[in-house]
């Protein structure tokens, strides 16, 4: 972000100092926490009665679906009933992939049980409705809350230049990337 600032301050004659360009100027990177549910979370996850909390359940929803397909949230957060396609007896959601534009990838994501009970029991047969970012995390940290997962996770991060050391429970943790990381690992 800083690069794109002074590139354009340089473009529009703000300045004429083009230090920033040396293969010295560079982002420091850090190490994260960033945790993964194991097949029996994603289980337990799925197993949970949340008919009294419509939009927590919705949220949980979504980020199954997510847990199953592997995608980003930005494709497995906007599917919609045209998305499924059948090949060979076979149904699956046809994703255009959004992150990466140079290549425009199209996928095809098995559409398994877990899946189709989902859309079945909740969503007349259809992907679950599309649910903004920061609520599905908000909702999906309340649903680890409530399956108890307090299992505290060492967190190091540095703040103000300041090494820092926290311990974390699990739930706090859990956002929608979460589940792309489950189905990879």
């Amino acid at each position: 972000n800083l690069k794109t600032f002074l590139n354009y301050a340089l473009a529009e004659g703000y300045t004429n100092n083009q230090k920033f360009k040396s293969k010295d100027f560079k982002v420091l990177k850090e190490i994260t926490t960033e945790i993964y549910l194991t097949d029996a979370e994603i289980k337990e996850m799925y197993d949970k009665d949340l008919s009294k909390y419509p939009e927590v359940e919705l949220a949980r929803d979504v980020f199954l679906i997510g847990c199953y397909t592997g995608q980003r949230i930005s494709d497995y957060n906007n599917l919609s009933e045209n998305d499924i396609v059948t090949i060979d007896g076979i149904k699956y959601f046809k994703i255009k992939q959004k992150k990466n534009k140079k290549y425009h990838r199209t996928v095809h994501c098995p559409i398994t049980k877990e899946i189709q009970e989902i859309m079945d029991k909740r969503h007349n047969s259809k992907p679950p409705k599309k649910i903004a970012e920061p609520i599905l995390n908000d909702y999906i940290k309340q649903v680890g809350q409530m399956l108890e997962w307090n299992e505290l996770v060492k967190c190091e991060y540095t703040k103000g230049g300041i090494e820092k050391t926290e311990m974390i429970p699990k739930y706090d943790l859990i956002q929608s990337h979460t589940a792309r990381r489950s189905f990879c690992t």
